[in-house]
């Protein structure tokens, strides 16, 4: 089945009708870059195009595990957990592989007020409007690190990261004859992601067990929108085989962590001038952009590293971008500057880990790089060798914990103009919940430590 995209939502009828289905999915994201769905009866379907749906709120108030965060605005028994209207995007639309034989369709949408300041797709549509304002049009696409872990939910219940069972043949980097070997699994997460629209630009094994799926250049939206999709496809595949797609920043200390690299290029005059080229090096725009990273990516950290385990992933011996630095084709960096040609010049940004909401983070790049054109900043000189060294000419430090992170985001001017007051604390409030959450748990770690000995 080619792949499907509609203009119209009369298009997504028309394909509704060929295919014969009695059900879609319709589905909005949460905080932690999860889908949310429902399998939605057609024949409501041209009401639910026209004048949007009732999705429930409390998506929202759910923490990463699916319990209820008592912290926020959202766990509101008082309030009787209302519904919002979801306005769903008929462009949006996609094949669904995994459903009704490999004929079903899915399509993505946003909500209306008064709960659009919460909703993530809009949130990120609001700052791409903001580029559009300058003359910009956003293009980009996300590399994708995950472990494909022997393990199904019951399993992983009961063991330790130590006792992890590993999908074999994912142990060389680029190895010709381990990717042969995982064949299977590759060309079927390649197969479901052409059906779906997800342009794949390369799938290849990692460092150490990763697999790496490096997403083609697209527009706005569907940067973020491409993204979240690999990462489902890549796990309703791995569990229909009674394994788990893995997307944890660090799964266990001998292993590299995992990252979400960002690779992004702003283009004028309507999508055909790369305002990211420059024939005499890093150019004007390029510079501005990432000077404003440097000065406000340490105030909207929290997106790019949202959970406990997001900070072990910046250890010493990682390939993570320790500090806050730039360059020109150096991977020790947190932000690359990609030259190459008036087509693939970019910026990648080194950043985020595997764990990220693509569209919150996207957003939050967007704003910082943005701000720091609107300001007409200057970055740091380039580094020329390994940013981590302390000498190397860097910004402001990243925070070095959750806890850390989650209050530069409260305090942060940016974030309150860019996502709005009211997110900034609801977000907020989640990461604390994590924090409670964890304080209050038992970790391995404490009863190997202390069990015998206190």
């Amino acid at each position: 089945m080619s792949p499907f995209r509609a203009q119209h939502a009369q298009d997504i009828l028309d394909a509704v009708a060929s295919r014969n289905l009695t059900h879609v999915s319709v589905g909005c994201l949460d905080w932690d870059g999860r889908l949310r769905a429902k399998h939605y009866s057609v024949a409501a379907l041209a009401a639910a195009l026209a004048h949007g749906l009732a999705m429930t709120t409390t998506i929202f108030a759910q923490d990463i595990g699916d319990t209820p965060i008592l912290f926020g605005p959202f766990e509101d028994a008082e309030g009787g957990y209302p519904d919002g209207r979801l306005q769903l995007d008929a462009r949006s639309a996609r094949n669904a592989p995994f459903d009704a034989g490999g004929a079903g369709l899915l399509i993505l949408g946003q909500f209306q007020p008064p709960y659009g300041g919460y909703c993530p797709r809009a949130l990120l549509r609001a700052e791409i409007e903001r580029h559009a304002e300058l003359g910009f049009t956003v293009r980009g696409g996300f590399e994708l690190e995950f472990r494909l872990l022997h393990e199904s939910p019951r399993t992983l219940a009961a063991k330790s990261s130590a006792e992890l069972s590993f999908a074999p043949a994912f142990e060389r980097m680029y190895g010709l004859v381990d990717q042969a070997a995982s064949a299977p699994f590759l060309h079927a997460f390649e197969q479901w992601a052409q059906r779906m629209d997800v342009p794949l630009a390369a799938v290849h094994h990692e460092f150490k067990g990763l697999i790496e799926a490096s997403l083609a250049s697209v527009d706005g939206l569907a940067i973020a929108d491409n993204a979240v999709l690999a990462r489902s496809l890549a796990a309703i595949l791995a569990h229909r085989e009674q394994r788990l797609a893995c997307f944890m920043a660090r799964v266990a200390p001998e292993l590299q962590s995992a990252g979400a690299h960002l690779n992004i290029s702003l283009w004028r005059d309507a999508g055909r001038d790369n305002a990211c080229f420059d024939a005499a090096g890093v150019s004007a725009m390029s510079r501005a952009f990432i000077a404003g990273l440097q000065r406000y990516v340490p105030e909207l950290f929290v997106l790019c590293a949202p959970t406990i385990n997001s900070y072990k992933r910046f250890a010493p011996d990682s390939i993570a971008p320790p500090r806050n630095a730039w360059g020109v084709n150096n991977k020790t960096v947190a932000y690359r500057a990609v030259l190459d040609d008036a087509v693939h010049a970019r910026i990648e940004i080194r950043v985020p880990g595997a764990d990220v909401h693509p569209h919150l983070v996207l957003a939050a790049m967007l704003a910082a790089g943005r701000r720091g054109v609107e300001q007409g900043l200057t970055p740091t000189t380039a580094c020329d060798g390994d940013a981590a060294v302390p000498a190397s000419p860097a910004a402001a430090e990243f925070p070095t914990d959750l806890a850390v992170a989650t209050h530069a985001w409260r305090t942060s001017s940016l974030a309150v103009e860019v996502f709005g007051a009211a997110f900034v604390d609801a977000y907020a409030r989640s990461r604390e919940w994590q924090l409670h959450r964890y304080a209050s748990a038992v970790t391995d770690w404490e009863l190997q430590h202390y069990a015998r000995s206190v």
